[in-house]
């Protein structure tokens, strides 16, 4: 599946990037602060770090057990949430790609969102 940008002042032309790489639908995505990254999850269990500039994926892929449908980013965009069919909530540091936290066992169904609050202080999922 695709990720494809457009130039929000003309969304008749064709897209600007088009970038590749999941394998099955992408479920949500989001920028990072700054405007140069964005951040995909998809059914693939896959959640992908994109350069925008670059049209590239950027580093390796950050794997869940299930189909990953939530995705939150802090405002400072160092760190990723994601959530998915796995019943798992994981924090990611975005330079390392790397789990920095994992939270399960309090979930009994399929997590499809997550939420973080203005101060990235909370975090809401469901």
């Amino acid at each position: 599946m695709n990720v494809e940008t457009y130039k929000c002042t003309d969304l008749t032309t064709k897209p600007v990037m088009v970038m590749s790489g999941h394998e099955a639908n992408i479920w949500r995505m989001a920028y990072l602060t700054g405007g140069k990254r964005i951040v995909t999850c998809s059914l693939d269990k896959m959640v992908r770090l994109w350069d925008v500039e670059k049209g590239e994926q950027e580093g390796t892929s950050m794997v869940h057990r299930g189909m990953v449908y939530g995705l939150a980013v802090t405002r400072d965009g160092k760190r990723i949430l994601s959530s998915g069919d796995d019943k798992r909530i994981r924090v990611w540091d975005v330079e390392t790609q790397k789990p920095i936290e994992e939270w399960a066992g309090y979930y009994t169904g399929e997590l499809g969102c997550i939420s973080l609050s203005p101060d990235d202080r909370l975090a809401a999922s469901g």
